[in-house]
């Protein structure tokens, strides 16, 4: 056993599983290598040529032993041309483990970093590996395959860096940054100098280097478009400039559906710029937005980039940033084809029909003959060129159900690496059409693991319902049982420590053990399944000797089986109570030799209990299955809350009993158990224990987040323990304070999920939330080798002791049958044999107690009657003689048991509602803060009284809501008004402005709206700027404080009338219910039923109701408490003394009795509301009545009567009383609705007001963000010119020294070409032409042999006929070319001695070296004539492009020059002031011309003036036409007078005379004439008469007027009298005012008298030239109207 740990620190051996943090890459043609967690893993690809294509094997380095090639059997890749039928197709979605490898290449150290893994590249050339951790922005070099550190480069401080590259020669690396300023950043890596970084201001996922020139790179991904970087390289410093790729890619041709339509040089070989259509000459633009994702280059410096929905590939130009498409996932289906192979969905058939290549373009790779797209389906396509140039699909390959994300292709371009989403690697190769898995997702889902300690054999279980066995040694999957299509969700395994027995649990607390020693022979058997719970199992455990199998689960029961016969033990219910963990007793100890202990961990509110069961390990025949009551059983309390315990061996705990335990305040606790007091007998002890445990003797912070678990291991002389904070800790039990702690996986995932630990403790596997799986060993010291070898060897011995019982087990084992499995289900019942267990144990317990039960009851029921009797003896005796009933109670502990029970559930029940009102406050307080405190005036509104007729509705009129303002905000209010005021006083005394106010506008124009009834003008109106003085932001914003302080003021103004006017409804309502209580009180009198109108206030006219709860809405009973029920019993018992005190000497009350009979009323009402009573007496017959008693009934009926007409009379009095009362009422509500209405109307103008003021608000606020736009784009164009103007002045201070230099540079050259000239010159005098061997000698001199580079590979035929930059990589190879030495047993010829060979030697070395720094001195002296050219062009483009924001910025400034002064005003215009034509909707006032009034006016008065004019000489006319028209009818009168006495004497003359004539002309008409006479006086005489009476009315008539005016006069004397009072309040207030005012104003206007006058004079000049002016112009333009002929009448309108 092992006394300590092996080491001081851990280290991760091994990491399974790929992170989809980073896209996998190729290292060269036959290693990849890509990220696990924290762990870049390196793998290896070998394929022969000659063996079949599944056949092909992947072999790996150390640093992953997972092996992953097909099974022999399997069978072959699928890949089908799109012109031959299908034939079949083989889902290669890697649902098993991968077989175990058959080779290994030599070990290849691992990459591991301190954190998570975001981004690595890899430079194939140099051997480098560059990565970055999560949270840092370090980049790591490392070379591969040695692991030794290359360097260290430190990026901008972004979060994360996100990607990186490597250029193609491997000199520049690049790196892109995450949030928040996404920094590109390049490198001279070997130097570690920084050569430029930029910000990329957007967010990206992909950078990557032109291969054809490394100062040209790429960025895509993300929601930041595509952008295009070239670096500018500078004498001292570099630059990055970018070109953003267009949003909006063109097409060729109307129809981008049209297969035609598409080039395939588009794909292959690219579209000249010269082929790519302006956008004038397209017929037609794609306007979908574009979203780039990936991209390549191509050879002609193109990229084809596929969009985020994988639809289209879209080709970019980087110099211009334009885009066109190439090929879209629609025209790929019509050239195509309609059809391609499918998987079908069983993954067993293969099916033909409609292919949707929607989402098949994500990813892509482009090689010299083919494009490789991959995407959203899963599937990969190859597209190949046809014979028409047309691209098509040559061939699909399903790669796995779930989408690729990357492809990525080898260097030789004959292998594609694939990533998938379920973070499965697969690589296809494309000569043998063969797809090889490299990593499958057998650690994906795992949710638990364990190790046997017999067999070594790693198990794990995944929510998927896969179980899959691991060697543990090689880290590969050897078999794996279950499939992810059903419905089993496994959630923990055990493995027996001496069996090969394995127990899995499922989420539907099934449990299933199998048989692991049947795995070589193909697969493990199932011995046992079960469902024992309905919850999910959480734990099981075997116990030490693999006796028992324990289970618990989330239902609070515990299940006992035994180990070998599955047989069901006992079970354990634990109620209320959640379950944690468990774990059976570390050792047997001497006192439970025939015991085995169990310990559960449980937890309430703020306590844990852990619970020891004593197994017994032979159990009595009599009772074969045990229930809680049969343990032996003690409770220990801890006052925490733990989440995992560990019990240690007393032996390793100076024979106390302790534990370990894990708190969920991130604590490691060590505890003590008290003594137990278990008797030693054999027999079951029924007492329960409930022992408290003290304090943790030892703490230690180890964790950072709760939750964390622990377990014994390590010979149980360890304590392991993990969490969700990712880390693994090993403490030794004999030195606690020692820890060894690693960081495994990333606790942003959940950290580790499960740990499991080999017997010896050499190794520990974990599994996190990342799905990854990890293998740790120690890194052993001195000591800990001796102890893991002391640790292995005490493991062996003890299975070697143990072998006997093994060997026995695995036999029995052995024998036991197959059950058949089947996947989990909600409707299968829990087992029969676990119901026959609960029911035969529950039988047996009432089997033993019914004997006793029965005894119990027959004493029961004697003292039952016996208490019956004494009750109802009780009941019948006299009051003062009874019982109480509580004196009968007979069980006080049950009473006080039901009684405390009863409060401590009122009580729990209280506390609840009282949380739950808390919360409720909580919420209300908040709302009623946000939403009713902030508010100075909260809405409220008045209504009518009765509905409109019109709409069937009340009338509704409401207030203006208004927020509480803070200080601070009218401080800063009233500071801005002070500013304003001051700029009034300031251009008041300069005379620069004429203050004209206005309530609808007040900017300055000379409309005189009047103000709405009784609405006076406001204060702050007054410092509103005129419309056309707001030219500046600053204006604007005050303007926007001015205008919502107006609207403040209106709305304060027409709240304070609203307060009146709710005031005046309250009042109407009051008078309403005065006249209801008398209409009530004559209703009663009357005992007549009509419905009363009464009005109430509802919610929205009491807004305060809508916060106040009042009693009657609370439906149930309140409760109260004793000191409430104190307080109310004190108040009612004050008030009972107070009436006792008054009912004493009750004065009032005593002179109502004594005065007034104890009535208010009038004895004379009451007596005459009192009926007549007639007495029985006045009932006999008459014949016995006397004489009094005839004349007692004559006085009654008379008096009856009388009562009877009186009583219809008040009747009719009180029906008046009562249509009068109800018209008075109606009265009320009609003028008040009459008043409501006026009232309204008036609240229509105000929000007019509002509205406009509102809307003027709005159009300052466009502005002023128009004007805040205008700002920015000038201080850019200011900027660039800066810009400019600094890259200008750099341009000319860098020049000279530039020349300078070059200079340097040249003479650099020219001494280097001098000193090859004198080798060469040397070599001609050292060997002269005459010689017989000079030919030889010169060819040896000149010969050059080379000798590739050790890094570098060779070039096969397939990559020359695939990779389209293999020339770029042929250059690249001849510069890394070193030239060989001359073997003197090879190229010596004959005829030279060695000395000769020596100088031969010698100075071909020489020549060879001035060569090379010549060459080298030549390429220095062009770059640096390339950088001088460059700059020079530099200067000429930055002198272009000044100009260009020269121009621009003028414009700008232009058109912000007259931005400034073309205002937009709001303008309140009369129907009649519009003239420009109407149009049906929407009228167009684009044409129209803004006329001032004033104009207006003034030419309307110039016309009227003219006109009258006209009008004038017209009447003149006319009056001289009248006369002339008189004068021609007094003569035609004059005709006809005539003519009418010529016809008269004619007629008299023809007249003949009769007797009566001529009786008449000689006597008269005498008689005649008295009687008429007679007749006119007698009516004279009554015309007098009624003359007089008429007069006589009249009189009366006058009298009574006179009355009256006398009245009136009265009155309006009193008027006058009131009106002089108030003209000299009104004269007082005036006064008052113009002094406030000259004060206000004397400030600013002392010692400006002579100024005053001056100002004025002026003024008054200008004004008299001015009207001079005017007079002569109206002069001229009479004149010319008087000489018209014929006037033309105007109609005047008001404007």
């Amino acid at each position: 056993m092992p006394t300590g740990l092996y080491g001081d620190q851990l280290e991760i051996r091994n990491s399974f599983g790929h992170s989809n943090t980073s896209p996998p890459t190729f290292i060269d043609n036959n290693s990849i290598c890509f990220v696990s967690g924290n762990i870049v893993n390196l793998v290896t690809i070998s394929h022969d040529r000659g063996e079949q294509p599944h056949t092909a094997q992947l072999k790996t380095s150390s640093s992953t032993d997972l092996s992953a090639i097909r099974p022999a059997d399997a069978a072959p890749t699928a890949n089908h041309d799109i012109g031959n039928p299908p034939q079949q197709i083989v889902d290669h979605s890697p649902n098993l483990g991968l077989a175990p490898q058959n080779g290994s290449l030599p070990a290849s150290k691992c990459i591991t970093a301190e954190g998570q893994i975001t981004s690595f590249a890899v430079s194939r050339r140099e051997g480098v590996i560059a990565f970055a951790e999560a949270g840092s922005t370090d980049i790591r070099l490392v070379k591969w395959p040695s692991g030794t550190p290359a360097g260290a480069l430190q990026a901008h401080p972004d979060l994360n860096i996100i990607s990186m590259a490597f250029s193609f020669d491997g000199q520049y690396f690049a790196s892109l940054g995450d949030l928040p300023s996404f920094q590109l950043s390049i490198w001279n890596w070997k130097t570690g100098s920084l050569l430029c970084s930029e910000s990329n201001g957007s967010p990206a996922k992909h950078v990557s280097f032109n291969p054809l020139n490394w100062k040209h790179l790429c960025t895509s991904g993300g929601s930041g478009g595509i952008k295009f970087w070239s670096v500018s390289t500078g004498f001292k410093k570099s630059t990055l400039q970018f070109v953003e790729g267009s949003k909006y890619p063109k097409t060729l041709s109307p129809s981008s559906t049209d297969p035609k339509s598409l080039d395939a040089a588009s794909i292959f070989k690219g579209i000249p710029s010269s082929s790519v259509p302006a956008p004038s000459s397209v017929d037609a633009l794609d306007r979908k937005r574009f979203s780039p994702h990936h991209h390549v280059w191509r050879i002609d410096e193109k990229l084809l980039v596929t969009g985020e929905d994988g639809d289209a590939i879209v080709q970019f130009d980087p110099h211009s940033g334009e885009s066109i498409f190439s090929l879209s996932s629609q025209s790929l289906l019509l050239s195509s084809g309609s059809t391609e192979p499918k998987m079908a969905a069983d993954k067993s058939e293969v099916s033909s029909g409609v292919v949707d290549y929607h989402g098949c373009m994500t990813s892509i790779v482009a090689a010299r003959d083919y494009i490789a797209i991959a995407g959203k389906d899963g599937t990969l396509r190859i597209i190949r060129a046809d014979g028409n140039m047309m691209p098509s699909v040559s061939k699909a390959v399903k790669v796995s159900n779930s989408s690729i994300q990357n492809i990525c292709v080898s260097p030789s371009y004959d292998k594609l690496l694939l990533s998938t989403n379920d973070q499965c690697l697969f690589v296809y190769i494309i000569a043998t059409e063969q797809l090889v898995p490299v990593v499958d997702n057998s650690t994906s889902k795992v949710s638990a693991l364990d190790v046997s300690r017999i067999t070594g054999l790693l198990a794990t279980v995944s929510t998927n319902g896969i179980i899959r066995f691991w060697d543990a040694e090689q880290g590969s999957v050897i078999c794996s049982v279950g499939s992810s299509s059903s419905s089993t969700s496994f959630t923990c395994i055990s493995m027996s420590s001496m069996s090969a027995t394995v127990a899995v649990g499922s989420a539907m607390g099934v449990l299933r053990v199998y048989d692991t020693s049947t795995i070589l022979e193909g697969k493990p058997k199932l011995l046992y399944r079960v469902r024992l719970h309905k919850p999910p199992i959480k734990m099981l455990a075997f116990d030490s000797a693999s006796k028992f199998l324990a289970s618990i689960s989330e239902d609070g029961l515990v299940y006992i089986l035994e180990a070998i016969t599955f047989r069901t033990v006992g079970f354990i219910q634990l109620h209320s109570q959640t379950i944690r963990s468990m774990m059976w007793s570390p050792e047997d100890a001497e006192e439970y030799k025939t015991h085995v202990g169990l310990y559960v961990l449980t937890t309430q509110d703020t306590s844990s209990s852990l619970h020891k069961f004593l197994v017994p390990i032979e159990p009595d025949a009599d009772r074969p299955t045990l229930s809680y009551a049969d343990l032996q059983t003690v409770i220990f309390k801890v006052d925490d809350v733990l989440s995992d315990f560990a019990i240690i061996p007393s032996h390793l705990s100076s024979g106390k009993e302790s534990f370990y335990a894990c708190s969920l305040d991130r604590k490691l606790k060590v505890y003590v158990f008290p003594a137990l007091p278990f008797s030693s007998g054999n027999g079951p002890d029924f007492v329960l224990h409930e022992l408290p445990v003290g304090a943790p003797i030892i703490e230690y912070a180890d964790y950072e987040k709760p939750g964390s678990h622990i377990r014994l291991c390590g010979l149980r002389s360890w304590v392991v323990s993990w969490g969700p904070d990712g880390h693994i800790l090993f403490r030794s039990l004999l030195e606690a304070d020692k820890l060894v702690k690693l960081p495994v996986h990333d606790s942003i995932h959940g950290g580790i999920l499960d740990v499991a630990v080999t017997a010896d403790g050499r190794s520990a596997f974990t599994i996190g939330g990342d799905s990854l799986l990890r293998q740790c060993e120690w890194v052993f010291s001195q000591a800990g080798k001796r102890m893991a070898t002391e640790g292995a060897e005490a493991v062996e011995q003890l299975i070697l002791a143990q072998s006997a019982v093994i060997a026995e087990i695995s036999e029995r084992i052995r024998g036991i049958e197959e059950v058949p499995d089947a996947p989990d289900s909600e409707s299968e019942q829990c087992s029969a044999e676990s119901d026959n267990t609960l029911e035969k144990s529950d039988a047996e317990i009432q089997n033993k107690s019914e004997t006793h039960r029965s005894n119990m009851d027959v004493r029961l029921k004697v003292l039952y009657e016996k208490l019956v009797k004494a009750i109802q003896k009780n009941e019948t005796l006299p009051e003062f003689e009874q019982l109480a009933k509580q004196d009968f109670i007979i069980d006080f502990e049950e009473r006080d048991r039901l009684a405390a029970m009863t409060d401590a559930r009122v009580r729990q029940i209280r506390e609840s509602i009282e949380k739950e009102n808390l919360k409720k406050r909580v919420i209300r307080d908040r709302i009623k803060r946000s939403f009713w405190d902030c508010m100075e005036v909260v809405g409220q509104s008045v209504k009518s009284f009765r509905p409109d007729p019109l709409t069937g509705n009340l009338m509704d009129v409401q207030n203006y809501s208004i927020r509480k303002r803070s200080s601070e905000e009218l401080l800063e209010i009233s500071k801005l008004k002070t500013l304003r005021k001051v700029q009034l006083a300031v251009a008041f005394a300069t005379k620069q402005m004429q203050r004209k106010t206005s309530l609808r506008d007040a900017e300055g124009d000379e409309e005189t709206e009047k103000d709405p009834p009784d609405f006076p003008n406001l204060i702050n109106a007054e410092l509103l700027f005129d419309r056309f003085e707001l030219i500046t932001d600053a204006r604007r914003r005050l303007q926007i404080v001015l205008l919502r302080e107006t609207n403040h003021d209106i709305k304060v103004t027409y709240n304070e009338k609203f307060k009146q006017l709710v005031k005046l409804k309250s009042d109407e309502i009051s008078k309403i219910e005065e006249k209801n209580e008398r209409i009530l009180a004559i209703m009663q009198e009357l005992q007549i039923k009509e419905p009363i109108f009464s009005p109430n206030l509802d919610n929205d006219e009491v807004p305060e109701r809508r916060i106040t709860v009042l009693d009657e809405e609370v439906k149930v009973e309140k409760y109260i408490t004793e000191e409430e029920q104190r307080k109310i019993d004190e108040r009612k018992r004050l008030e009972e003394e107070r009436l006792k005190a008054a009912q004493e000497d009750n004065f009032r009350e005593r002179a109502l009795m004594e005065m007034m009979g104890g009535k208010l009323e009038d004895r004379a009402e009451s007596e005459d509301k009192e009926e007549l009573v007639r007495p029985d007496w006045m009932n006999k017959p008459k014949e016995e009545l006397n004489d009094e008693e005839k004349r007692i009934i004559k006085e009654f009926e008379k008096k009856l009567a009388v009562f009877k007409e009186e009583q219809e009379k008040f009747k009719k009095a009180l029906e008046t009383e009562l249509r009068k009362l109800q018209g008075l009422i109606g009265e009320i509500c009609d003028n008040f609705d009459q008043y409501l209405q006026q009232f309204s109307s008036d609240k229509l103008v105000v929000d007019q007001l509002v509205l406009q003021n509102e809307l003027k608000i709005i159009k300052l606020t466009q502005s002023i963000i128009s004007s805040e736009n205008d700002e920015m784009k000038e201080a850019q164009l200011l900027a660039r010119l800066e810009g400019l103007r600094v890259q200008k002045s750099q341009c000319m201070t860098e020049l000279p020294e530039i020349k300078k230099e070059l200079e340097r540079r040249r003479e650099e050259h020219e001494a280097a070409s001098k000193r090859d000239k004198e080798v060469e010159k040397q070599f001609r005098k050292e060997f002269p032409s005459s010689d017989s061997a000079f030919e030889s000698i010169r060819k040896l001199f000149k010969r050059r042999d080379t000798a590739t580079n050790a890094m570098a590979r060779p070039i096969s035929p397939e990559e020359q006929a695939h990779n389209p930059f293999v020339s770029v990589e042929k250059n690249i190879l001849s510069t890394d070319e070193a030239i060989l030495p001359l073997d003197p047993q090879q190229h010596m010829p004959e005829g030279i001695d060695a000395e000769q060979w020596g100088r031969l030697v010698d100075l071909r070395d020489k020549k060879i070296a001035a060569e090379d720094e010549l060459r080298e001195a030549q390429k220095e002296f062009m770059g640096m004539q390339g950088l001088v050219q460059g700059l020079l062009n530099q200067s000429e483009q930055i002198k272009l492009e000044t100009e260009r924001v020269t121009n621009e910025l003028t414009e700008f400034l232009e058109h912000k020059f007259n931005g400034l002064y073309n205002l937009e005003c709001l303008f309140e215009l009369k129907q009649g002031q519009v003239e420009v034509p109407q149009a049906p909707v929407v009228t167009d006032y684009s044409d129209g011309i803004l006329i001032h009034r004033s104009g207006v006016e003034k030419l309307n008065e110039s016309i009227i003036v003219l006109g009258q004019a006209k009008v004038d000489a017209l009447k003149e006319m006319k009056e001289y036409r009248k006369g002339i028209h008189a004068l021609e009818w007094e003569n035609k009168m004059l005709d006809f007078q005539a003519e009418d006495l010529v016809i008269r004497t004619r007629d008299i003359q023809l007249l003949r005379v009769t007797k009566q004539m001529q009786e008449y002309i000689r006597s008269g008409d005498e008689q005649k004439q008295s009687s008429e006479v007679a007749a006119l006086e007698r009516r004279a005489e009554y015309s007098v008469k009624a003359h007089c009476h008429k007069l006589d009315e009249k009189a009366t008539i006058i009298a009574k007027l006179k009355r009256k005016i006398a009245e009136k006069v009265r009155e309006n004397r009193d008027l006058d009298t009131q009106l002089g009072a108030l003209q000299v309040s009104v004269i007082d207030r005036k006064q008052i005012h113009d002094s406030q005012l000259r004060y206000h104003l004397a400030g600013e206007t002392k010692g400006t008298g002579a100024l005053k006058n001056i100002v004025a004079r002026r003024r008054l000049v200008d004004m008299a030239k001015s009207q001079a002016q005017d007079i002569a112009i109206l002069r001229e333009e009479v004149e010319r109207l008087r000489l018209r002929t014929y006037p033309a009448f105007s109609t005047r309108q008001q404007m």
